[in-house]
């Protein structure tokens, strides 16, 4: 496959980012993307800061979120499988700087 950025050399081929730019490009500072870029609109943004709650997770690493608990209730908890010690040992998993957009 030839590089996406010059079109003349070779493309090197990476696991999970798929084909990325030739090694001489890479060398004149091309570089691959650190993340993906998110396409969405900007009500969609202001829907997701007005509403947190609505797209948080109930786990995160294993950890069951004691603010999905607070909000949707122990017994949505129990319907989705967690044990009364794992409700009684819910913790916090989203510090303040986590959220989905900084403000």
């Amino acid at each position: 496959m030839m590089c996406p950025a010059c079109h003349t050399g070779e493309a090197v081929s990476h696991v999970f980012l798929g084909y990325l730019p030739c090694k001489v490009c890479q060398n004149k500072g091309v570089s691959p993307p650190d993340k993906g870029v998110e396409f969405t609109s900007d009500s969609i943004k202001e829907e997701r800061k007005a509403f947190p709650d609505d797209i948080t997770s109930h786990h995160r690493k294993g950890s069951l979120n004691k603010r999905w608990v607070d909000v949707y209730g122990e017994e949505k908890a129990r319907q989705y499988g967690y044990t009364e010690n794992e409700i009684k040992n819910a913790k916090h998993v989203y510090s303040g700087d986590d959220t989905y957009y900084k403000e």
